[in-house]
């Protein structure tokens, strides 16, 4: 009331006490600026009925203040909804674009998930990485492999005391663990710079998350990979959450189902760890944005082309068999009627005597559901958004099925041969770490930490990775060059440069 403070930072659920409205109709507010601004629409991943009360709380205002809206992951649909929703007349929009091109992106399907991770994380010794978990039992049972293995971690999720919890993130961020296991309760708010890798143990429930999470590596700039490890189980706990979610009751103002939204999304999160085409170009065609026609060249489908295999065979009976089961079922039903299963059930549809009944018998029936979601990635079947999932042949997939169209989709092999799952390599940066001066890059890093020990602050923010590179690269030994170095300016030059020069002028 006094002035004393500028700036006051609430939650939008306060907006729901008179007496704090009150309050802040007293006081002299000059600016509203909201966070996490897709909250606000149902169309978005993280809708909270809170967020329309800001609209209200601003209209209040005798002298309206300036407002501003700010969110990382926001589709065309959802721009507008901030607009009209948060009543913002005829703003000014800025998109920065959703491109971060360090980023390496790679859909992977192991046969043995913890066994793919184990391989990749020795690989990656020594980097700081986020492990995403979509259940807090997952996220126990992962950190608990990782210890066994050796590899040293810690885990978050909302279930752990807050004590835990604040223990473990300080450990990730000064640098005191690598590895954090993790629900997506971890990240809101963190801006660790050198996560160099962000591991998906399970496919997300929406692009909006996967991107927000995937997104918290290589914040400095440098290359860092988002790889996801996919399974049709990822497919069958998303839809169980979903469907027993406790959101299913619509918000004053917003009539649209909240969970055949998230069904919605969850279909589009499955076409791209389906998709054959560049990774990088779906997610930017997804938030509206145009990418290039001939791909990324760095991310998993554009290293390998794809991975495409001829299909033709079995895609046919695929589309035969949802022709002539009348489209109006979902994968689970369709997969068996493949396999020539459940016979009680088809023969109660007629189903047992259609001519594909049984033509993919052979063929496990996770690889069936990957078939049908790899043929709607790429357009020959088209799945309802409802809670169901109804599989029903597209324009494309007519054609193919009644002319000689060759089918071309990613595949994995059925019973692929046993052994160590091997990680693509993205393209690498050139830095300390690849030119040969990674016991350079070593020595300073840990000087870097041992300075951020002594002032108890996270190591990234006396210099940043990119920093330490461009040190490796350069080996400054005066002033004027050590500020040639990304990243640093006069004060750290003042602070750092002497001590980290004679360690270089040491290393030579």
């Amino acid at each position: 009331m006094k002035g004393a403070y500028k700036l006051l930072y609430i939650a939008p659920e306060r907006l729901e006490n008179l007496n704090f409205l009150n309050f802040l109709n007293a006081i002299n507010v000059s600016m509203v600026t909201i966070d996490e601004a897709h909250c606000v629409s149902q169309w978005g991943h993280d809708f909270r009925p809170s967020y329309l009360k800001i609209a209200e709380m601003i209209a209040m205002f005798k002298k309206k203040p300036v407002v501003s809206a700010f969110t990382a992951t926001a589709t065309p649909i959802v721009k507008e909804d901030i607009v009209k929703l948060l009543k913002l007349d005829d703003p000014v929009t800025v998109v920065t674009g959703f491109d971060r091109k360090n980023l390496y992106f790679e859909v992977n399907r192991p046969d043995d998930k913890t066994e793919f991770m184990l391989d990749y994380l020795r690989k990656n010794s020594g980097k700081s990485g986020i492990i995403y978990c979509i259940t807090r039992k997952l996220v126990e049972s992962v950190h608990e492999k990782l210890e066994t293995a050796g590899i040293a971690a810690v885990k978050y999720h909302a279930g752990l005391p807050m004590k835990e919890r604040k223990a473990a993130q300080e450990k990730f961020i000064y640098d005191q663990a690598g590895v954090i296991v993790a629900t997506n309760a971890f990240g809101m708010g963190i801006d660790k710079s050198n996560v160099r890798f962000v591991l998906h143990y399970n496919m997300p429930k929406n692009i909006e998350s996967y991107y927000q999470e995937a997104g918290r590596a290589g914040r400095d700039g440098e290359k860092s990979e988002c790889v996801l490890l996919f399974s049709g189980s990822d497919i069958i706990m998303n839809k169980f959450l979903i469907e027993n979610s406790d959101r299913d009751k619509d918000a004053a103002g917003a009539p649209r189902s909240d969970k055949t939204n998230e069904m919605r999304k969850l279909s589009q999160m499955i076409e791209y760890c389906s998709t054959a085409s560049c990774l990088r170009s779906y997610v930017l065609k997804y938030f509206g944005e145009k990418p290039g026609a001939s791909g990324c060249g760095n991310c998993g489908n554009c290293s390998s082309g794809g991975g495409l295999t001829d299909m033709t065979g079995r895609a046919k009976q695929v589309l035969l068999c949802v022709k002539s089961m009348g489209e109006r079922f979902g994968s689970s039903f369709t997969a068996e009627v493949l396999r020539g299963e459940n016979f009680e059930r088809a023969s109660e549809y007629g189903f047992d005597a259609i001519p594909s009944y049984g033509s993919l018998k052979g063929i496990p029936a996770p690889a069936i559901k990957d078939l049908i979601s790899s043929m709607a990635a790429s357009g020959y079947l088209t799945i309802d958004e409802s809670l169901y999932r109804t599989i029903s042949l597209s324009d494309k997939g007519a054609s193919a099925l009644e002319n000689e169209e060759t089918i071309m989709l990613k595949h994995k092999e059925d019973k692929p041969e046993k052994k160590r799952a091997a990680v693509k390599q993205p393209p690498k940066a050139t830095s300390a770490e690849t030119t040969g001066d990674s016991r350079l890059f070593d020595r300073l890093k840990a000087l870097r930490r041992e300075l951020a020990d002594k002032q108890h602050v996270p190591p990234y923010l006396i210099f940043s990775d990119a920093a330490l590179n461009g040190m490796c690269r350069l080996l400054p030994t005066t002033a004027e060059e050590f500020l040639e170095v990304s990243g640093v300016g006069q004060n750290k030059l003042r602070r750092y440069g002497k001590i980290f020069m004679a360690e270089i002028a040491r290393f030579k």
